[in-house]
């Protein structure tokens, strides 16, 4: 299903739709030039390009094999956030906008994020506030299936803070902050979470 799913997701993908959003995420948290920051589930790389001119060390990672390839960048690499290649203690921020729901197993994820944040490093997550799981994704079902009612396929959870948190703080990831935001797409305000965790 990935590799179905890389393909006709990057076709339809519209990186504007998240650009208040991004700007909403790069305001959690102070980033400072010589910071090493990597993003979760990079995509085309218009996240990354924001967080490149803020920090000379960004690496981005992404299952889909496409859109890494799009970005040709020596810093992005088709890598699984539950088995990262990185060392230990590495980076000073991590973001993941609109990624985490679609991990299979969150508990390696978080671990794996802890393992890699320096102490006192921070990840910052952005994720959909749905009442019904999947129900954001009807477009990525449209493309994918040719169907509307296939997005729990692609969000595998239904998240909120406190669930973020209790997972969190089994490995080590203090929430310093949390909350819910709207950010605009096309049309009505688009309702998401976000939360920011430290590493202690």
């Amino acid at each position: 299903m990935q590799e179905r799913y890389g393909k006709r997701y990057s076709q339809g993908y519209n990186p504007g739709i998240f650009e208040e959003t991004y700007e909403r995420a790069l305001r959690l948290t102070s980033i400072k030039r010589c910071d090493y920051i990597l993003e979760i589930g990079c995509g085309n790389g218009s996240f990354l390009r924001k967080l490149g001119r803020r920090s000379k060390n960004v690496f981005g990672i992404d299952l889909n094999k496409d859109a890494i390839r799009c970005l040709n960048t020596k810093n992005c690499s088709v890598m699984d956030v539950q088995d990262m290649g990185f060392r230990s203690d590495y980076f000073d921020k991590i973001f993941s906008i609109h990624t985490i729901e679609h991990i299979p197993d969150l508990e390696k994820a978080f671990s794996e994020i802890r393992r890699v944040l320096k102490k006192k490093g921070k990840a910052i997550l952005v994720y959909p506030f749905e009442p019904i799981r999947g129900l954001f994704e009807i477009g990525s079902s449209m493309r994918v299936y040719g169907h509307p009612f296939y997005g729990w396929k692609f969000h595998l959870h239904t998240l909120s803070p406190s669930k973020i948190e209790k997972i969190s703080k089994r490995y080590g990831l203090n929430v310093s902050k949390s909350g819910f935001m709207l950010s605009r797409l096309i049309g009505p305000p688009w309702p998401q979470f976000f939360s920011v965790l430290e590493k202690v």
